[in-house]
């Protein structure tokens, strides 16, 4: 026999001790990757709770969202609805009839003033002191013009002259 073809013992146990030794390392290989699908369950499972969990929130975002707009809806409706009865009251025609005409006594009153003015200049450069009756009236036509005014922009409800009140006195 050829000395090749013996093994010895030494290389024997050798080749039992590194087949052992891969033994080893494939078991230890194989614990491993065990562990590391365990990580992967227990980050899917957390990756599934999150999903879950956000589903939940959007469920819970979209019925509030729903509930705001069938809310904004109603308000929309309710907003509709007093606009037209607005339209409808008999009191705000009439107000702005009362507008308009108290609006054309107001441009009057500006030309009546600007020829008060005028007199009273002329007066004070002729005379040298103010006309007492063209002051009185002045100052009433200024009342007067105040209260067309604060009706005019809602300020009153009380019609000027000679609707409600009656024409204001100088003091």
């Amino acid at each position: 026999m050829n000395n090749d073809e013996f093994v010895s013992s030494q290389e024997i146990s050798d080749v039992i001790g590194d087949a052992s030794y891969v033994e080893d390392s494939a078991s230890g290989i194989i614990e491993r990757i065990s562990e590391r699908l365990d990580e992967g369950d227990e980050a899917a499972e957390g990756v599934s709770e999150t999903m879950q969990g956000a589903s939940e929130t959007i469920g819970q975002m979209t019925s509030e969202t729903t509930s705001e707009t069938l809310g904004q809806a109603e308000s929309s409706e309710s907003v509709t609805k007093s606009i037209i009865n607005n339209i409808k009251a008999k009191s705000i025609w009439l107000r702005l009839f009362f507008m308009l005409a108290t609006a054309l006594l107001y441009s009057v009153s500006r030309l009546v003033v600007g020829a008060i003015i005028v007199l009273q200049f002329f007066f004070v450069l002729f005379t040298g002191k103010t006309n007492k009756k063209l002051l009185s009236s002045g100052q009433a036509l200024s009342t007067y013009t105040y209260q067309i005014i604060c009706y005019l922009t809602f300020n009153t409800e009380e019609r000027p002259f000679p609707f409600d009140s009656d024409w204001p006195k100088a003091e």
